[in-house]
């Protein structure tokens, strides 16, 4: 992962997160890990973890050429390259869950599952 600049739609510049393919071991460790933590808190009764926010979204920037605003860019999580357009992701780890994110405007819902 490394900083970058990138100009919103609206000309402002803000500084992100850009990550590449290096980054996917990191990104496959961290579910594995979330997995692992998942199965021990539920088999003490527990509820799941929720997702962490930097997996999605740097999923989510892999796959769709964007860059992770890390909080600098109004409740943007992500920015497309190409185009400069501002992206809310959402992620849930219960299959129902992403139907409660209306898929309009510029929200994402990224299901990631046991």
């Amino acid at each position: 992962m490394k900083k970058e600049s990138i100009t919103l739609k609206d000309g402002t510049v803000v500084i992100g997160d850009a990550f590449d393919k290096k980054d996917l071991k990191i990104l496959q460790e961290i579910f594995s890990d979330w997995l692992i933590i998942n199965k021990k808190t539920k088999s003490l009764g527990g509820r799941g973890l929720n997702v962490p926010d930097v997996f999605s979204e740097a999923l989510f920037c892999l796959a769709f050429n964007a860059i992770r605003t890390n909080g600098t860019a109004y409740s943007y999580d992500c920015v497309m390259r190409g185009t400069g357009e501002g992206v809310q992701i959402k992620s849930a780890s219960i299959k129902t869950d992403c139907h409660l994110y209306k898929q309009a405007g510029n929200s994402v819902c990224v299901p990631v599952v046991e």
